[in-house]
């Protein structure tokens, strides 16, 4: 997991890593790219829960789920990093799709919501 990590920081760079975690702004300023520190902040707990390990589990037999559980944590962080610093315009238009059908759901239940109402008037005023 380490070695992982390590491998990746060597073929990007120490300094292009962390300056992964900033984004620059139309001003020319820095600022903090959030997604991406969000997910280092995960890895460190992930690090954290996997040096900790033989507090957590005491029995033999659960060190393979665990183990799973955090290769497959740290290969759902890697995802969410590739696609927020290299797929931002897919990730965009994404994230305008699922407002959109949020949005449209929003209205068909109000207007659903209305209608019942007007369907539900005339009998309460017989």
């Amino acid at each position: 997991m380490v070695s992982l990590e390590l491998l990746n920081l060597c073929h990007v760079g120490i300094k292009r890593a962390v300056g992964h975690l900033f984004q620059t702004t139309e001003g020319g300023k820095r600022k903090l790219y959030w997604p991406v520190f969000v997910v280092a902040l995960i890895k460190v707990g992930i690090f954290l829960f996997c040096f900790t390990l033989n507090q957590w589990i005491h029995e033999a037999e659960h060190i393979v789920p665990a183990g799973c559980a955090v290769v497959v944590a740290l290969s759902i962080t890697r995802v969410v990093v590739y696609f927020s610093l290299h797929q931002q315009a897919l990730l965009k238009r994404t994230m305008e799709i699922v407002r959109q059908s949020v949005e449209s759901a929003k209205t068909a239940v109000v207007r659903a919501a209305t209608q019942r109402q007007e369907v539900e008037r005339p009998c309460n005023s017989v």
